[in-house]
This record gives structure tokens, sequence and C-alpha cells, in this order.
């Protein structure tokens, strides 16, 4: 494998690391989810203390980080069509959808069944059709639409 994505012509083999994102704040929690915005250069990660951190790819810094659940995020995704909403989940089995403009949550759902000390392991907007798809430890996948 070469590494080489056709789409956006990107060697991860020879094009080495860019900008190191670093928040700050490891001691408390690591990295478990990652998603970059459609338009915008912003990188959204979510961390094992419950936070999100936001930040631009331009210049390294950190422009937003809050809490977003009781528990690990597990995943996380940015609304491929819009770039407007942040799907976000956690290990204390909610799914919640987040304005970007303004960081209000618009919607929270609960979802799957633990199992393990784990809830919902992965969500992801559909690129175009308008539904969300969730996994779970509980071995489900789930569709909303």
């Amino acid at each position: 494998s070469s590494g080489i994505n056709a789409e956006y012509g990107v060697s991860v083999s020879s094009a080495g690391v860019v900008r190191t994102l670093d928040s700050g704040m490891t001691e408390e929690g690591g990295v478990t989810a990652l998603d970059t915005h459609p338009t915008q250069p912003l990188v959204i990660a979510g961390y094992t203390d419950r936070e999100i951190r936001v930040f631009n790819t331009e210049d390294g810094t950190m422009v937003h980080h809050m809490i977003v659940h009781t528990d690990a995020i597990s995943s996380l995704s940015i609304d491929p069509m819009t770039g407007s909403n942040l799907l976000t989940a956690s290990h204390s089995l909610s799914i919640r959808t987040w304005n970007i403009e303004d960081w209000t949550c618009d919607h929270e759902e609960t979802a799957h069944q633990r199992r393990h000390d784990e809830g919902i392991l992965c969500v992801r907007f559909h690129p175009f059709l308008n539904f969300i798809a969730t996994s779970g430890a509980d071995s489900t996948v789930r569709v909303y639409g």
C-alpha cells in the first residue's frame, strides 16, 4: 500500500506531519474521536475526560473546548453537507447534536445498552442523505432519519 489517497492526493507515508495539535490537557484525557470540518480549517477531537476540543489547523490554536457528556466521548461526526452540526456519542449511552455556530445542544437521544463499561461506539452522518447511523457495544446498529 502506497498510502496515497486518490481523492486528495495525499501520501501519509511521504507527507510528514504538518502540524501537531496539543490541547495541553493530556493528563486527564486521551483523544478517542476525531473529525475534520468539511469547509473550515477546523479539527474537532473528543476525549476520555468528556470534553471536545476544537483546533484551528492553520495556526494550531485550540479555539473552543467544553464538556459535552457525562462519560468518555467515544465518537463524533460533523455533518458533511452543511458543516453546521456536530454529533457526539458517549459511553453514557447518549447521542447529542450540537450547533457548531453557538455550541448549543439541539437534541439528545439515549441509544444502545451498556456492555463491559462501554456504550455507543460509533456515530456517523451519511455524507449525502438525511440520516445518521450508530453502533454500540450491545452489537446493534441503529439508523435515525
